[in-house]
């Protein structure tokens, strides 16, 4: 038995005719934070992407506690892309909910608890009855962070979690991330 999480292994991926990631292997064990560096367009939200199963890679292979990334496994993995994607036709609460929902948190009681809670986390208590349409970028941001989490998973991808964030909430939000 390993503690490895995920392992990717000469894995190369291209859209097109413009190669982004070329023959990259990778461990990465559980209960570690990791951060992917690297200038704009240098293949870093491909590469989540790739390890949450969004795409497939042309080359090699990934493996997420030891199986192909796929919706099967999909439970156990929290994505926060780099752009919200949220319903805005929804209100912060909705949003949240329907997707805790989709990652399966059927007791209704329960659910609407671990809502509420990730709602404080965020700082958005006053703002939960709102409407999409009506947050800032930040606030939207905070919204999408919490669909990531509300399921509590084992594994959690953010791809530039905080941009957008005021310094204080930063913080917090990295304490948050750190235990």
């Amino acid at each position: 038995m390993t503690d490895t999480t995920i392992s990717i292994e000469k894995v190369s991926f291209s859209y097109g005719h413009l190669k982004v990631i070329n023959d990259i292997s990778l461990d990465i064990s559980a209960g570690i934070n990791f951060g992917l560096l690297g200038s704009n367009g240098a293949g870093k939200t491909t590469l989540i992407r790739l390890m949450v199963g969004l795409l497939k890679p042309r080359n090699g292979n990934i493996f997420y506690l030891g199986k192909s990334p796929s919706p099967a496994n999909a439970v156990n993995i929290g994505y926060m892309p780099q752009l919200p994607s949220l319903y805005t036709e929804l209100s912060v609460r909705q949003n949240i909910d329907f997707f805790a929902r989709i990652y399966g948190l059927k007791n209704k009681q329960k659910r609407f608890h671990r809502v509420d809670e990730v709602i404080n986390l965020v700082d958005l208590w006053q703002k939960r009855n709102v409407s999409i349409t009506q947050l800032s970028g930040g606030m939207r941001q905070r919204v999408s962070l919490a669909c990531a989490i509300v399921h509590q998973p084992l594994t959690l991808f953010l791809d530039e979690p905080t941009v957008g964030l005021d310094p204080e909430l930063r913080v917090h939000l990295w304490q948050y991330f750190e235990s």
